[in-house]
């Protein structure tokens, strides 16, 4: 059976990380080799400190997670800038752009829980867990 690459979105992390709806499928997909990339990983940090998360609850619950962290290169930054204009009125995050210039480039399939990711026209394959 081929499987597909899988980059999760921030969104979708906190769904785990947060038992949200969509929190099994994120884990399944984490422990069959989901990466993530680091700017998303910043987002999950910020958002859990903005919960009263220490950083040592925070570095437990990412530290036993599986994930693979890909650093952002020139390229998916440039990417994830020429997005800016078309994404505007759908309000998405630079780490949000990041996540899908990184899927782009890579081949990912990209995996949110934003439900307005299904509107989005970019030649990208996106799923949304909710």
């Amino acid at each position: 059976m081929i499987q597909k690459k899988i980059i999760l979105d921030a969104s979708a992390l906190l769904a785990l990380l947060q038992e949200e709806k969509g929190a099994g499928f994120v884990m399944d997909l984490i422990e069959h080799g989901a990466s993530m990339t680091t700017l998303n990983l910043a987002e999950v940090t910020c958002k859990l400190y903005g919960k009263q998360y220490s950083k040592s609850e925070i570095d437990s619950c990412i530290n036993e997670l599986p994930i693979n962290f890909i650093p952002i290169t020139r390229e998916i930054a440039e990417l994830a800038a020429s997005y800016y204009v078309y994404t505007k009125s759908f309000g998405l995050s630079l780490a949000d752009k990041i996540c899908l210039a990184a899927g782009k480039l890579g081949g990912y399939t990209v995996v949110t829980a934003d439900k307005i990711w299904e509107k989005l026209d970019l030649a990208i394959d996106i799923k949304v867990i909710r």
